[in-house]
């Protein structure tokens, strides 16, 4: 095995696998993808540019280690908010192509549909200020916010925000998507609900996770989610969960998908 073989294989699952432990598992999820498709996709960064900058080195590594024909890196949402680095999440994102050269698709998390409802309606979107919104104003240069303000404070806070907000990152927010299909393998930020066919999912259930439940065994696709903070990576009937809570571990998870392949890494 090559030096960067064994680092990622020490990495897989994150560094509680050294003591034998393997993700949360349930049964079994089976993905079905052309023999040439490999997918990263990297749960909630939340403001942390530190641990997306270390993951997508480790996938880059990885893809060296495995010779990955197709690549694709998908982000699950939830950029923004709670940790210190808003800002600096956004612009890599926005400009992923001076880190990766692939294929990559970015959804939109309940954090990102919040930030964006502040923007156009402060008083309406109050509610951000209180789960994660000051972090990411304070980034991006508003100054003396608090979690409640008057109304017209709120409305300053916002047009702040908005001449502050490059235009580069304004349009990465209003570009992300909801989901995401290759395969038998579906991706949303915070889950389905798995009686309902994935064509017909609210917008609320794919991004604030509003009726999300999980999919059964028999469920006709496998559904990649974030948004659920978990210790360790989930595999769940025909769930994943990849939310390990990064702003607090320091640890991003990415599931690598590849047919008939389950594995994952982990700053």
């Amino acid at each position: 095995m090559t030096a960067i073989g064994a680092i990622l294989r020490s990495l897989i699952l994150g560094p509680e696998r050294e003591s034998g432990r393997g993700p949360e598992s349930s049964g079994s999820a089976a993905p079905e993808l052309p023999s040439n498709r490999v997918i990263y996709a990297i749960g909630d960064v939340h403001g942390r540019a530190d641990c997306l900058h270390r993951l997508i080195q480790l996938i880059q590594a990885d893809i060296k280690a495995s010779a990955a024909i197709e690549p694709l890196l998908v982000l699950l949402g939830d950029y923004v908010d709670r940790g210190d680095q808003s800002n600096a999440v956004v612009e890599l994102c926005a400009d992923i192509a001076s880190l990766w050269d692939h294929e990559a698709v970015f959804l939109r998390g309940n954090h990102e549909d919040a930030m964006l409802t502040f923007l156009s309606d402060p008083v309406g979107g109050a509610a951000w200020l209180r789960f994660g919104g000051l972090s990411t104003l304070m980034s991006y240069g508003v100054p003396n916010v608090a979690e409640t303000m008057p109304e017209g404070r709120l409305k300053e806070a916002s047009a702040t925000l908005a001449r502050n907000l490059p235009d580069h990152h304004r349009s990465f927010l209003e570009s992300t998507r909801l989901t995401h299909m290759e395969g038998n393998v579906y991706f949303c930020h915070a889950g389905v609900d798995p009686g309902v066919d994935v064509g017909n999912q609210s917008p609320r259930t794919l991004m604030w996770g509003d009726g999300a439940d999980t999919p059964g065994r028999d469920y006709p696709h496998i559904v990649v989610h974030g948004h659920v903070v978990v210790d360790e990576p989930v595999v769940r009937n025909r769930e994943i969960n990849v939310d390990t809570g990064a702003y607090f571990s320091g640890h991003l998870t990415c599931v690598r998908i590849a047919d008939r392949s389950i594995a994952f890494l982990q700053t």
